[in-house]
């Protein structure tokens, strides 16, 4: 639990930094989207609002997860998740963020009956990525994230993979 405490008190300190350190720094919105094949079928939409200073990014972004394995169990998981970048070259950038997952978990009763239940997880995501203005204040991103806290029973394998489009104001 001291690294989670570690993680909760750094992400806010940087929150912090960034917000109040200049008023030259930029607010944007946008979104994300990732699709993945691999076992099934998995899709990830997430709008995001973030705030830029130079060369450090700080923001939030809801989401919601649609998945189906098999053609059989399907899942629907939502949360939010909160993402610090920092740009190391001109468009390259390290990414980490800390997310609250809700999702269907199943369980075995005393009576051996299996039943299901939704409970909240944290994640803990951390890559790169590549990121470019492509007309005026509109950008694109992609990522490329491996998640540090990834259950084995997950249905989410990593790595992540994210692409998104931005709008700076």
């Amino acid at each position: 639990m001291k690294i989670i405490s570690f993680i909760r008190k750094f992400f806010v300190f940087c929150f912090c930094a960034l917000f109040f350190n200049s008023l030259q720094a930029q607010l944007y919105t946008g979104g994300n989207a990732g699709i993945d094949y691999a076992n099934g079928l998995y899709i990830d939409l997430a709008p995001l609002v973030g705030y830029r200073y130079k060369i450090f990014d700080t923001g939030v972004s809801p989401f919601v997860s649609y998945m189906k394995k098999n053609n059989i169990e399907e899942s629907v998981v939502y949360g939010g998740r909160y993402y610090v970048q920092l740009h190391i070259l001109r468009d390259l950038l390290v990414h980490a963020e800390i997310e609250g997952i809700n999702n269907k978990m199943q369980y075995y009763l005393p009576d051996g009956a299996l039943a299901t239940k939704r409970e909240w997880r944290l994640a803990l995501p951390i890559g790169a990525g590549y990121s470019r203005r492509i007309a005026g204040n509109i950008g694109v991103h992609t990522l490329i994230l491996y998640d540090l806290l990834l259950p084995k029973d997950s249905p989410i394998e990593n790595p992540m993979i994210r692409a998104g489009v931005t709008y700076n104001f």
